[in-house]
């Protein structure tokens, strides 16, 4: 956003405009902030090292987002929280790249909303370094896609008991592919219990995606070491 000049008794703070009202201050910021408004326990900002307290916050006209109202810290002392602002060009910086980024990822989980139901197929690190960063729930999307697998077992179970052929033998019209329906039933059933047992376990900071299972177990005895019996 250009900045122009502004008049007398009002500055910028990066993208953020400050107006002064006798000793009070009017901060109108682009991007929304958590000051929070309270007559007790109140949260000390810091602007240009005088100390104030958000007294209240309104919505503001465009191109700012809200409006808030800093008073000078009372003089008698009252109790104070923990924590404090110091509201300068860094702060103002900081929290904007911070609102950026809600919004890449809020546009991520948009464009991934019709991928959702497949997306916990996916491996468990890709998940956990790429879908949970943008904000996507692991549990959910494993939960969503073992229901998935569960009623293609379903549907492979119709087509390979009743029907006498699977569903790749039907799409492919090759009866030499029956092997493959049943393979599938059989990979899809197991994956699904194991699955959705691990989804079940509380605390778990992974969520296992399609036959990685496989891939975990034959890693863990491969790399485990050689028993050692018991010193004489």
């Amino acid at each position: 956003m250009e900045q122009e000049n502004p008049p007398a008794g009002e500055w910028f703070v990066g993208s953020d405009r400050v107006r002064r009202d006798g000793d009070r201050l009017a901060v109108f910021a682009t991007e929304p902030m958590d000051w929070p408004v309270r007559e007790f326990s109140r949260v000390p900002i810091f602007v240009n090292e005088s100390k104030y307290y958000c007294r209240a916050k309104t919505k503001a006209e465009r191109p700012y987002a809200m409006r808030y109202e800093l008073w000078p810290w009372p003089s008698d002392g009252p109790e104070t929280a923990h924590d404090s602002i110091s509201y300068d060009e860094a702060y103002v910086e900081a929290r904007n790249r911070h609102a950026r980024g809600n919004r890449r990822d809020d546009l991520i989980r948009l464009a991934l909303l019709p991928l959702y139901p497949l997306l916990g197929f996916l491996w468990s690190g890709f998940k956990q370094n790429t879908l949970a960063p943008v904000g996507i729930e692991l549990s959910s999307i494993t939960k969503i896609s073992v229901a998935v697998e569960f009623n293609l077992c379903v549907l492979e179970t119709i087509f390979a008991g009743w029907l006498v052929g699977g569903m790749v033998m039907w799409v492919s019209g090759d009866e030499g592919l029956r092997w493959v329906d049943w393979a599938l039933l059989l990979v899809c059933s197991a994956d699904c219990v194991v699955r959705y047992s691990g989804s079940l376990r509380l605390g778990s900071d992974y969520h296992l995606g399609f036959c990685e299972w496989l891939w975990r177990l034959g890693w863990t005895n491969h790399t485990s070491p050689p028993s050692r019996g018991r010193p004489r």
